[in-house]
């Protein structure tokens, strides 16, 4: 039976609900209403008291609705997330709350952050990562090369990936440029294009690049023609256009660099004349 439910519950009622219901439902339901009345002191209590909630999948959907844009839940809620993400014995909760504490971009968690890459939760790994990246991004990146190096699944090889993409580590290009040329055709190196064209804005040297370029060529040229009008439209107009913008934008600004603007020239030469408007060829 298809149906919709509706409720006309007040905060007051669902705080009530909160308190005294036992069902899992009714819980997160109340959880659920106080994070968009958070304007209402009442309702940042309620969802303050949820965190320590006695289900620790109630404690890990009440960290997802904490709005750090709001400078007082901000505040307030600081010292509960940093509790969770060292005591909580549940690797979800202490995931979800070093993530949440990686916004704070504070260095007086970094010693926490780094720590907690070493656990033995991927998911919390992987977090930890992720919340250096946005403290320290130096360290990050020097810990996410380290660590490309050992096992890792889920979150936690996506976020060594990431740190080590926007790093634009040069000496990775062999790993990151390498691994994607090596790649079959298909799906899988289709989605790892949003990847490499991220490190290749990242890193300076124009010979990586350019080695880039013509791995994302081949790829594009060796698809069947049959598929290239859903395929071409990305590759040729997101991928390298939006390349060619950057790397065009880092030419005007080193005109010295005769590589870098060989560079651009070919980035234009492989994209049909549609997708070179707006790029002057540099002399």
């Amino acid at each position: 039976m298809l149906w919709t439910k509706k409720d006309n519950k007040t905060l007051d009622n669902y705080i009530h609900q909160y308190k005294y219901a036992g069902n899992y439902v009714d819980r997160r339901e109340a959880i659920d209403f106080a994070s968009t009345k958070l304007n209402d002191p009442t309702a940042v209590a309620l969802l303050k008291t949820a965190l320590n909630d006695k289900y620790e999948g109630l404690r890990n959907f009440a960290i997802s609705k904490v709005d750090l844009k709001k400078e007082a839940i901000k505040n307030s809620f600081e010292s509960t997330l940093l509790d969770l993400a060292k005591k909580d014995k549940y690797a979800t909760v202490r995931a979800a709350a070093i993530e949440k504490l990686g916004d704070y971009k504070k260095s007086e968690y970094l010693e926490l952050f780094k720590n907690a890459v070493n656990d033995s939760s991927y998911t919390v790994a992987g977090n930890a990562l992720m919340a250096l990246g946005k403290t320290d991004a130096a360290v990050a990146s020097a810990i996410a090369k380290q660590m490309s190096e050992k096992p890792a699944k889920g979150i936690l090889k996506e976020a060594v990936l990431n740190e080590i993409v926007k790093s634009g580590d040069e000496s990775m290009a062999d790993k990151i440029i390498g691994e994607f040329a090596k790649m079959p055709l298909g799906q899988a190196k289709f989605q790892f294009l949003n990847t490499l064209s991220t490190y290749l804005i990242a890193v300076k040297n124009p010979e990586k690049v350019k080695w880039g370029v013509e791995e994302i060529v081949k790829f594009r040229d060796g698809i069947p023609e049959n598929f290239r009008n859903q395929t071409d439209p990305f590759i040729n107009g997101m991928v390298l256009k939006g390349l060619l913008s950057k790397k065009s934008k880092e030419a005007s600004e080193n005109t010295g660099n005769a590589t870098l603007q060989e560079l651009v020239n070919y980035i234009k030469s492989v994209l049909p004349e549609a997708d070179k408007k707006g790029f002057a060829p540099i002399p």
